[in-house]
């Protein structure tokens, strides 16, 4: 329901919001975002060869503590008939998933990591239903929160490793919360206008979320700044992801000022890297497309493939690819491209016809997607589409 702005009427933005709620999405909040923390951290260490077993374990502990959110999220759902449709696909994707995941005989632990990260969508979609009638306070509290725990992070990384050249992985929370300071700059998420000190404080958060090697969370920096210019957001689209997938394709290390910089830091393991990602497209492609069955509904949940490294002959068995879209197309085939189409389109429709940054989020999470895996398992790309598919009948336009 919407309410008209006047002297006597209070807009539900208003509302106060309950203390056990704030408590409950504060605490969520926090899971949530150190289990991505985690999960960067986790990936890190492993690269860099000071991996534990004890960092996987709290990994897997903290990822099961998000439960309790997850099923009280799924309960607050509200089927509407705007929203039937993305349910049934997800419905369907999180069913076929799990089925064929156990028809392949796909490794347990990953076809049940699988299917729990394909509840997270719809989950955000119910965290969006539980705490619509507080407006924004969902997004003030995701940016506050994260903001610490971006800054934490990064200050972090820098005296543990002493060097910003480590800084090189950037997961979905580095993306999302520049994202929200791009929404709030101007004016915050309420509408009212931002203070110098404000923007001040959104700039250094952007560029703690920027440092390093995070060319996925630079894309969707670029996204979101142009998202109001219809062309120039198609074009700079397709020209950044293009130029940055093709960075995978050039061997820096003998390029020479870059490969002197590479050997001197001792970064090399990121030209190694780059050089997998573009191994593991072309194989998960060959593997999607190699029979009907594979191609309509992919290998399921947990599926793994076995790519070459770049080192050598050496191949390893890879779960997480680092390129969502293909990742989909081959857990899931065409039915989770359908899923991934419709999601855009979400996003394309708040774009072009509403003018608002919601959408712009969605699109530019997905953009940042085609370089590591995170869009499909993102508890807040379900939290907008809500937002806006509740919102596609309204007249009334937002902001940025």
């Amino acid at each position: 329901m919407h309410y008209p702005v006047t002297a006597r009427t209070r807009q539900p933005s208003q509302k106060r919001v309950h203390s056990g709620k704030a408590f409950v999405l504060f605490l969520f909040l926090c899971v949530y975002l150190s289990y991505i923390l985690f999960f960067d951290l986790r990936i890190l260490t492993a690269r860099l060869g000071v991996a534990t077993p004890e960092l996987s374990q709290l990994l897997l502990i903290w990822g099961g503590g998000l439960a309790p959110f997850i099923l009280y999220f799924l309960l607050s759902i509200r089927l509407t008939k705007s929203n039937y449709f993305l349910l049934g696909i997800l419905s369907i994707y999180s069913a076929t998933g799990l089925i064929l995941g156990f028809v392949f005989e796909n490794p347990f632990t990953d076809v049940v990591g699988d299917f729990y990260k394909s509840l997270f969508i719809p989950a955000g979609m119910g965290l969006y239903f539980a705490y619509r009638r507080y407006g924004d306070f969902v997004e003030r509290s995701l940016y506050w929160i994260g903001a610490v725990f971006v800054l934490a992070r990064t200050i972090g990384f820098i005296v543990t490793f002493g060097s910003l050249s480590r800084l090189y992985y950037g997961t979905s929370m580095d993306a999302l919360i520049v994202l929200l300071a791009l929404k709030g700059f101007s004016r915050d998420f309420a509408g009212k206008s931002t203070t110098k000190l404000a923007k001040a404080r959104k700039i250094f958060v952007i560029a703690a979320a920027l440092i390093g090697q995070k060319r996925s969370v630079a894309l969707a920096f670029l996204i979101y700044l142009v998202h109001r210019h219809k062309r120039l957001l198609a074009v700079v689209s397709v020209v950044a992801i293009t130029a940055f997938t093709y960075l995978d394709l050039v061997d820096w290390r003998n390029l020479g000022f870059i490969g002197r910089y590479l050997s001197v830091t001792d970064t090399s393991f990121i030209v190694e890297s780059q050089s997998m990602r573009v191994n593991e497209v072309l194989t998960a492609f060959a593997a999607w497309t190699s029979g009907a069955i594979a191609f309509l509904l992919g290998h399921g949940f947990g599926a793994e493939i076995l790519v070459y490294t770049g080192r050598g002959d050496y191949a390893e068995w890879l779960h997480s690819l680092h390129n969502t879209p293909m990742a989909v197309a081959y857990r899931s085939g065409l039915l989770g491209m359908v899923l991934l189409a419709y999601l855009v389109r979400v996003a394309a429709s708040d774009i072009l016809v509403k003018n608002r940054g919601d959408g712009a989020i969605i699109f530019a999470l997905f953009a940042a997607s085609f370089f590591f895996f995170s869009f499909i398992d993102e508890i807040f790309v379900g939290y907008y589409a809500a937002k806006i598919l509740e919102n596609s009948n309204s007249k009334n336009t937002g902001h940025t």
